[in-house]
């Protein structure tokens, strides 16, 4: 089935692969910025789940794993003194689809990439401590984990709910490796994780909120859920936090995924409609990372379209289009 907005989307999410790393797009600038090796990981994934684009998948996951720190871990764009937890366990997740998806066809390739599989799950493993949480940040100078008070500062901090996502990743890993250590690790974060502090953005919430799906905890996720839904409004728009008058549009999208897997369909539908009216605001077919409660660039943070929204607006839309083809064949 042909779905226009997810062309347009998977377009620019074709687009903004640029050596090997997904970009942002600057609207006023007029040019691609923030080659962010996290967020390649996400698209990745996509990509490799959806059979999408052999040639941009292949540059993707060489680029990333020419970019991993000798520890396991990878550094962000913006900060190469540090390896994240959090974008490594991302990239992790997108190599290990890649890892499936190549399987019996570059047999040399994947013994290598099953070693970087492993070096990075040992880099997460390490990562935690004793009572379940994730440490964000290793110091590539001083060889030592870091805990700093004003990481993930308005998200809660250091210990914020977001590092939950990290599971994903590490189930995904396990159904290559078979490390039975990891179910400890997995078991510890989240007994650690989940009765973490709500967070009041929604990027973030729905990160934390993928962790406990991830985990198979419908009945919490759909807790937590319902503290968000009395702030969508009829258009779909939820702003990204009660005081602010702009959507961070990938945690709007986000969050109808969630709301489409617990059973809110409607409320998910509405959320997917308005992902479209912010698509139509900008030819590129990407999804501003903050838009206004019409659809428009909100210009208070910045003015960039980015690839992990509009990633998650292609999940949304086709979460919809195959219930639509489910219909269809019903009715032949």
């Amino acid at each position: 089935m042909n779905n226009i907005y997810i062309d347009k989307a998977e377009s620019y999410l074709q687009n903004c692969i640029i050596n090997g790393l997904a970009n942002s797009f600057d609207v006023k600038k007029q040019i691609y910025v923030k080659p962010y090796p996290e967020v390649t990981g996400y698209v990745l994934t996509y990509f490799c789940e959806h059979n999408i684009h052999d040639k941009t998948v292949y540059e993707m996951a060489k680029r990333l794993v020419s970019l991993q720190d000798s520890a396991g871990g990878w550094s962000s764009f913006f900060n190469t003194n540090y390896l994240y937890t959090f974008d490594t366990a991302q990239i992790l997740n997108g190599l290990c689809k890649y890892y499936l998806t190549t399987n019996n066809k570059q047999q040399t390739t994947n013994n290598r990439l099953y070693n970087i599989i492993e070096l990075a799950v040992h880099f997460i493993k390490y990562m935690q401590l004793e009572n379940g949480a994730f440490v964000p940040l290793f110091d590539k100078i001083k060889c030592e984990r870091v805990l700093m008070r004003q990481t993930y500062d308005i998200w809660n901090g250091p210990f914020s709910g977001i590092m939950l996502k990290c599971v994903e990743s590490l189930i995904a890993a396990n159904l290559l490796l078979n490390d039975t250590s990891l179910k400890t690790v997995i078991d510890r974060a989240a007994n650690y994780y989940s009765e973490a502090e709500y967070i009041p953005y929604t990027h973030p919430l729905a990160y934390y909120l993928e962790g406990l799906l991830a985990l198979g905890l419908e009945d919490k996720a759909s807790k937590v859920v319902k503290l968000i839904i009395p702030q969508i409004l009829e258009n779909g728009f939820i702003p990204y936090n009660p005081s602010l008058q702009y959507s961070y549009v990938s945690g709007s999208m986000q969050l109808g995924i969630i709301l489409y897997k617990l059973g809110y369909k409607n409320l998910a539908k509405s959320i997917r409609n308005y992902g479209r009216i912010v698509q139509s605001n900008h030819k590129s077919g990407g999804l501003f990372q903050y838009a206004k409660n019409d659809g428009s660039l909100d210009e208070s943070v910045h003015t960039e379209i980015n690839s992990w929204g509009t990633k998650y607006f292609c999940e949304l839309e086709r979460m919809f289009m195959e219930d639509d083809y489910k219909c269809q064949r019903r009715d032949i």
